[in-house]
């Protein structure tokens, strides 16, 4: 998992977390899980919606991740797994260079 976060770096991936939780409860969530990226608080959902994350139930969203480049959306994963998923984003990147180099 941190080698797939210092690939991403290398790459100039800027990570950013977006959570319907409180300040507090990211705060210790970053904390405890060492987290190295920014967490935004979401906690009215206003992000959630503009992105089309699914509510699993009111407060609670499925874990998603979207990769844009120049203002657009050019790759989704809703079925984010946390101990693959730097993996799969790195993989996703590799074939966004592909098409477009």
């Amino acid at each position: 998992m941190r080698e797939s976060a210092a690939a991403l770096d290398a790459k100039g991936v800027k990570v950013i977390g977006v959570s319907m939780d409180r300040s507090a409860d990211q705060k210790k969530f970053k904390r405890n899980n060492k987290i190295p990226h920014p967490l935004i608080v979401d906690w009215k959902g206003e992000v959630v919606r503009a992105f089309g994350v699914k509510m699993l139930r009111p407060g609670l969203c499925a874990r998603q991740s979207f990769l844009v480049r120049d203002g657009k959306v050019v790759w989704v994963q809703t079925d984010v797994r946390p101990k693959s998923h730097g993996e799969d984003v790195l993989k996703a990147l590799d074939g966004l260079e592909k098409k477009s180099g």
